[in-house]
Parts: C-alpha cells; structure tokens; sequence
C-alpha cells in the first residue's frame, strides 16, 4: 500500500511539473494580425550635428548627448517606445514638449548609478510627424556602460510579454537553483549531525543561493516584481563579492582542509573589499561599475585556489571514480562558464551579464546536489550503524538491560547533579551455578532473563536497572524529596510478589529467589561508588542470612535510611 501511494505521489509530481513547464513554453498560434505589430527603433536616428546615431551605440561627450528622429503618426499609432536602459538618465520629448523624465535620485548607498531598468513610453497622440528627441547624461566614468538596448516602438503589454516569456529560462534556472541551495542548507542543518558534513552542505547551500541571487537579479521578471533597479544591482554586486569566498569555503569542506591558508586569505579579500567598496559607494567616491574589477580579482583568485586545492588534495575527495569525475566535470563547467561572462562583460559590454553562467550553475548544482544527496544518505547510514554500535555497547545482549558501561556513565551524570538523593540497590540471584550445575546453562539463562524482567517491571518506572555481572544487577531511584523509603518498599514488594507468581506458572526445578542490598546517596555530597559497595555488601549479608527473618530485618533497614 505504501508502496503504491509512493508510486502514485511521484506520477502527479512529475505530471504537475511538466503541466508547469508548459504554461511557459507552448504559444497559441495566430492566424492574422494582433494589435500592434512590433517596429524597431534602434535606427533612424541623429545627433545634433546631423550624423546617424543608434540607440545601441551611443556617443556621449561630456557626459551627455541628445539624438532625435521623425516618426509618423501612421506607423506609431496605439504604440509606445520601450527600450531598456542601463546607467543613463534620460529625458523624452515629443515636439519640444517633455512626455517622459527617468533621473531616479539614489541613496549613496547604491552609488551613482541605478544600473539596467525595462522602460514602456506612451507617446502622445499626434497628427502626421513629430520630432522625438531624448536627451541623455551619465555619470563620469560610465560612457562604457550606459546606452539603451532592445529599442522598438511596441505595444507596452506586448513589450513587456515578450521580454518576460522570453526571459523564463532564465528566471526559472536562477529560481531552482536558490532552492536548491536553501534546501542543501536545511538538509544540512536538520538532518545532519556530523560537524564536518553539516559545515559542507552549508557551505555547498549558501553558494548556491548567492550565486542564483546574482543570475537571478539580471532576471526582467525581478525588475517588474522589485521596481528598484539600484536595489537589483545592490544585490547583484553583493552576490558577486561573497559567492567567491562560499565557493572556496565548499571546495575546502569537501578536501578535509577547513582550515587551510587559502580560505584565510579569501576570507580576508571578501572582507576587506566588501568594506573598501561600500566606503567608497557611501562617501560618493565611486560607483559600482568603477569597483567591478576588484571584485572580478576575488572571483579569479577563487577559480584558481579551487582548482589548486583540488589538484593538491584531488585524492581526498575521492570516494568513486564515478563520483570524483562527476566533481571535476561540475566545478570545470562551472568555472569555464564564469570566465565567458567575464570576458563577455568587458570586451562587448553586454546587459545580460549572466548568460553563460546560469547554465554552468545550473549543470553544476544538479551534480554537487546529487553528490550532496548520495553523501548525506552515506553519513545518515554510517550515523545509523554508529547508533547500533552504541546501543549495543550499551544494552546486555541476553537480558536486553543496560550494562555495566551504561551503569558507569549514569553514575558519572548523577555526580555532577547540585540536588537529589538516591537509592542503590544491589540484587543477586540465589543458587544460579546450582541451576547451571543441576538443569543446564539454558535454564539459567531463562532465570536471568525472567529475572531482568521483573526488576525493569518493578524498579524500571520510577528509576533504571541494571545488567552488571552474570547474576548481578542494580538499580538507582532518583528523587528530590524524602520518599524513597517508601518507594523501595512498593518496588520490593512488587519485585517479591512477581518472583512468586513466576515459580508459581513455571514450577522451575530450583526455585527463583533473589538478595539485595540498598544504600542511600546525597549527590552533593556522597561518594556513588562507595555507596554502591555498601549497598553489595549489606546485599552478602542479606543472601546469607535464612529468608524467613530478613524480610522483616530489610524493611527496618530501609526504614532507618
């Protein structure tokens, strides 16, 4: 039934992730036209000068530049101009009359400029042509990074539409990935108990989601829930200055080698440019972009001393040859996709910053998980095993008690306890080597066993029993008031009147009988383990004196503790 009810879980889930793939993927097709049809804008305009100018490639001098074009009524009818933009202030002016101003003023805390933002212009109603001019500036230093990208005179919703859908890859890879890594580092953290292994998958948990949170900020689908731009890139830039250091952290954990000098040196880089650049950002000294290429060294000083550290200690992390190969392949994919989108980001400048590496990431977390998985199901074994092993070097193979070890540890425990007192019992079976001797080792075993039972029936709820020698056994009652007296006399009782109904149903050949012995102990004060002498030997004096005038003795002897 379990089995069936598994079977069928696994069938939905799948069937319910494909059903959400779809949504995003299959299109209806349209035969004939849908509202506006999409025009570019990219072209067709001109400086001051009169020279030809491209939205995609702007000049700029002295922080600034103006471009305009004619565009006919006809042609732009129930459209808009979208474009993105990165880095420039603008403003859009339709015939000398402003329609659109973007100069977002920033906190210094997100520098100077607000980084890339999806734009939707409503031009107004016009008749025939209009001369549409926008007028841009950007801060000094950032000619290289500001312009504007996809330019089309568009419906707004169509715009937006097609840039999010086909954005979804994109945002889907960025969106699994952070779950994938919250969800190593709450595998890590709940089910792990192993420091070495929780520190790896915490590791492992939080590279992976800084590392989505920087592909995930490059997102258009995050720019309409977040209409923060700065925000965006804050994040993004934050990203990129720690998920170095986690990587490094990961590769250490994974090497046996979390102390080694190279995550002390990354830990001090991240460090102290993480301070430096947000110093710099705060005083109005710099901006982001300028501060790049240190962050840039932090991410090439980490492939390095991944790759070192892997190279040097390679034969450490080898647990199969399958999954030693699986690692290599994961952290060079990963790294090769990285050094494209930097390469990428200063000699063509692209927007999209994170092309490659959401595929990398995305191909090296679904192998880093599965060895996360295999690993934590490999410790979880192991941790189980380890509690058999325990238990067992606990717990009396025959009679199921705990054992003399168990025994020594509880008396260490009580030792440290500042209040209480306690009673130690001591009991012996009576006349064991004659039942060995007369009816066999088995019968003695079933009188040891019967016995066990009986004192974890008697003594077991109100304190722990005992499994010390052959025949010996001991319990402790714990209490913080003056009732052990009584509670020995009801436990003694109960044990006295068991024993009897067991040779009454068994009618064993030698009867079941038993000694014992009790001592009293303060924890504060008392030593336990003398105490555990007296109680064995007023236990001797009890088994050598006749049964029909001890009960009477024992009870006084409780009565006077």
């Amino acid at each position: 039934m379990k089995k069936t009810l598994f079977i069928g879980n696994l069938i939905l889930a799948i069937l319910l992730f494909f059903v959400t793939v779809s949504l995003l993927i299959l299109k209806l097709p349209i035969i004939g036209t849908f509202g506006f049809q999409s025009m570019p804008a990219d072209t067709g305009w001109h400086y001051e000068d009169g020279s030809p100018a491209m939205l995609s490639d702007l000049q700029f001098i002295s922080d600034r530049t103006t471009i305009s074009r004619t565009i006919n009524a006809g042609s732009v009818t129930s459209s808009g101009l979208c474009f993105i933009s990165q880095t420039a202030d603008f403003s859009v002016y339709l015939n000398d009359d402003l329609i659109y101003d973007y100069r977002p003023e920033l906190d210094s805390i997100y520098g100077y400029t607000y980084g890339i933002y999806l734009h939707t212009i409503e031009i107004p109603h016009f008749t025939e042509t209009a001369e549409l001019t926008i007028e841009a500036t950007v801060p000094s230093g950032g000619q290289n990074w500001a312009g504007f990208q996809d330019a089309e005179f568009s419906d707004s919703f169509r715009y937006l539409f097609t840039h999010i859908t086909s954005d979804y890859l994109k945002f889907f890879i960025s969106f699994m990935t952070l779950i994938a890594g919250f969800a190593i580092m709450v595998l890590g953290l709940i089910f792990n108990s192993y420091r070495e292994q929780k520190l790896e998958m915490l590791s492992l948990g939080s590279f992976a989601m800084s590392l989505s949170l920087w592909i995930l900020s490059s997102s258009y689908f995050i720019g309409l829930i977040v209409d923060n731009p700065a925000y965006i890139r804050l994040i993004n830039h934050m990203a990129l200055i720690l998920f170095p250091v986690l990587g490094v952290t990961f590769v250490s954990c994974l090497i046996k080698q979390p102390r080694n000098k190279s995550l002390i040196f990354m830990l001090f880089y991240t460090f102290a440019n993480l301070i430096y650049q947000f110093a710099m950002q705060i005083s109005g000294y710099n901006d982001i972009h300028n501060l790049l290429l240190l962050s840039h060294i932090g991410f090439l000083c980490s492939i390095c001393l991944a790759i070192y550290l892997i190279i040097r200690y390679g034969k450490i992390i080898k647990k199969t040859k399958r999954q030693t190969f699986l690692l290599q392949v994961a952290f060079l994919i990963l790294i090769a996709s990285g050094l494209l989108d930097l390469i990428s980001y200063y000699r063509v400048h692209l927007h999209d910053f994170a092309r490659y590496s959401r595929f990398g990431f995305l191909i090296f977390v679904i192998l880093l998980f599965y060895y996360e998985i295999n690993e934590f199901f490999i410790v979880s074994k192991n941790y189980h095993e380890i509690e058999i092993m325990r238990r067992l070097a606990h717990e009396d193979g025959l009679t199921g008690l705990d054992n003399r070890l168990a025994f020594n540890e509880f008396e260490d425990e009580l030792s440290l306890r500042k209040t209480g007192n306690g009673l130690i019992i001591q009991f012996d079976i009576d006349n064991l080597k004659k039942i060995n001797d007369t009816c066999g080792h088995m019968e003695g075993d079933a009188i040891i066993k019967a016995f066990a039972s009986i004192l974890a029936d008697s003594f077991g709820q109100y304190g722990k029993v005992f499994r010390i020698g052959g025949d010996e056994f001991i319990s402790i009652l714990v209490s913080e008031s003056d009732t052990l007296a009584s509670l020995s006399d009801k436990c003694v009782k109960q044990m006295k009147e068991a024993i009897a109904q067991y040779n009454e149903e068994h009618h064993p050949q030698i009867p079941l009988a038993a000694s014992y012995g009790m001592a009293e102990c303060d924890f504060t004060t008392d030593d336990l383990r003398e105490k555990e002498i007296a109680a064995d030997t007023k236990m001797y004096e009890y088994k050598h004196k006749s049964h029909s005038g001890n009960d009477a003795e024992q009870k006084e002897e409780v009565n006077r503790l």
